[in-house]
């Protein structure tokens, strides 16, 4: 009996588990794929502090380029 209660505690653990992994995935998914600003566009102009603009990218991992200096020096990413 004893040993009975345990496996179905580890069983329910374990489907526990599995559906907290599954949301967090369809969540992260949710989170890359939806635009959160329908807004916005890609590269627009946000917002600006000293001269210096900020550009709306959609998401962390978008990236169009690198904006270098003339003589090829890297100033970092593009938007």
């Amino acid at each position: 009996m004893l040993l009975r209660k345990r496996k179905l505690k580890i069983k329910r653990w374990t489907y526990l588990l599995i559906g907290l992994l599954t949301l967090s995935l369809a969540g992260l998914w949710i989170f890359r794929e939806f635009n959160f600003n329908p807004g916005l566009l890609i590269g627009q102009r946000v917002d600006s502090l000293n001269g210096v603009y900020v550009y709306y990218s959609c998401e962390v991992d978008n990236v169009s380029g690198r904006n270098m200096t003339a003589d090829g020096y890297n100033l970092g990413l593009k938007y």
